[in-house]
Parts: C-alpha cells; sequence; structure tokens
C-alpha cells in the first residue's frame, strides 16, 4: 500500500510540474481540455479517453454551426485574449490548489500508513 501511495504521489508530483509548466507558457487550452487531459491520466483507458475526446470534439464541431448553443457560448467565453488568459489562469489557480489539497492527503495518509506498519 505504501508503494502505490508513492507511485501516486510520483504522478501527482509530475502533473503538478505539468500545470506549472502551463502557468508558464500561457496557451489557448480551455478548461474541459485540462480536464480531459487530467480524467485520462488518472484512470481512463486508451480506449476511453479516445472516444471521450471524439465526444467532446464532435459536441464542439455541432456548436459552431449557428446553432444556438453558439450564442450561448460566446457570452460565457471571454471576447480578449487578456480575459481568456486571466480565465486559464483563475482555473489553474484553482487546480493547483486542489492538488495542494491532494498532496497534503497523501501526505497524511503516508503517515497513517506508517503508523499502521509500526503497530504490526
Amino acid at each position: 500500500m505504501l508503494e502505490e501511495t508513492q507511485r501516486r504521489f510520483s504522478q501527482l508530483k509530475t502533473v503538478h510540474e505539468w500545470f506549472a509548466s502551463l502557468l508558464a507558457f500561457p496557451t489557448s487550452i480551455h478548461h474541459q481540455e485540462v480536464m480531459f487531459m487530467l480524467k485520462n491520466k488518472f484512470g481512463f483507458t486508451k480506449d476511453q479517453a479516445k472516444k471521450l475526446y471524439s465526444t467532446f470534439r464532435s459536441k464542439g464541431e455541432s456548436g459552431d454551426n449557428g446553432d444556438d448553443g453558439d450564442e450561448e457560448n460566446n457570452s460565457v467565453e471571454p471576447q480578449t485574449i487578456d480575459d481568456k488568459i486571466s480565465m486559464i489562469m483563475g482555473y489553474m489557480k484553482e487546480t493547483s490548489a486542489k492538488l495542494d489539497r491532494i498532496e497534503d492527503d497523501i501526505t497524511y495518509l503516508k503517515q497513517q500508513v506508517e503508523n499502521i506498519l509500526k503497530r504490526i
């Protein structure tokens, strides 16, 4: 169990570094794409990830055909690049805070595992 916890912690560290690199070089990645990548990293098989990705892309393309959903997307999405960057930075800060909480939970679990192993 300790090895599993350490493995997950190393994955978390990798994801945390990935987010740090995104913050250093802001791109036009949408929040949904970031969340898709995280979910893919933590539990979807390759086939499930492909299916989700194609579903996500097909939904995005259908909204671009002039439907009413397109007007909703335009009102929600920021219009300038600076607004988009600030929105992405906000999502990244939220995600970073969540990752920090997960790291704290992992540290707590590691301590609990060590205490249990000492008793055994």
